[in-house]
């Protein structure tokens, strides 16, 4: 392939998940959902190229919507969970073992979890009130079930990908 099809992908990519975390300025009660959108844009480029070039669209992606989406709520969220995480789900889906993998996966959507929530407390200032610990419980719960299907939708979606566009997308960017 070459070098000038790779970037034409990256950019044009890249653009697209822009624009996508941009409309969180526009639609405030999509603040988790448009940055699950915008990485799953992320999924040509990581099928086409490959892992690095995945997260080096990501990188460029989280710098520009880290200096212009209006939503840092949603920033913060595609900075440090969805955005990466398509591309690294390239990476876990070599591990065998269902289990193993499945655990691996959860706990890095937990660390994430507990990396994003005390970023957005710092961020925004949140007072750190004592919550009951059932309902911390029961949000956890809630969250990692969401997670879950999250997973699920996602390898589904990659499977469609490959399916249905990867060839017809590979044999664009080859041609002379």
């Amino acid at each position: 392939m070459k070098a000038s099809a790779r970037v034409a992908l990256c950019g044009m990519c890249a653009a697209v998940c822009t624009v996508i975390l941009f409309l969180t300025g526009l639609a405030p009660m999509a603040t988790i959902a448009l940055p699950a959108l915008a990485g799953c844009v992320l999924i040509p480029v990581t099928a086409q190229l490959g892992v690095k070039w995945g997260l080096g669209v990501y990188a460029v992606c989280t710098v520009l919507e880290l200096l212009w989406v209006p939503d840092r709520e949603a920033a913060v969220y595609f900075a440090l969970f969805f955005g990466y995480y398509p591309v690294l789900t390239a990476v876990v889906g070599r591990i065998a073992r269902k289990g193993v993998r499945m655990l691996v996966k959860v706990g890095i959507f937990n660390l994430a979890l507990v990396l994003s929530m005390g970023v957005l407390a710092w961020l925004l200032r949140l007072p750190m009130e004592r919550m009951p610990g059932f309902l911390a419980v029961g949000l956890w719960l809630l969250a990692n079930g969401m997670f879950l299907l999250y997973d699920l939708c996602l390898e589904k979606l990659i499977g469609l990908y490959y399916a249905r566009i990867h060839r017809r997308l590979r044999g664009m960017l080859l041609r002379r």
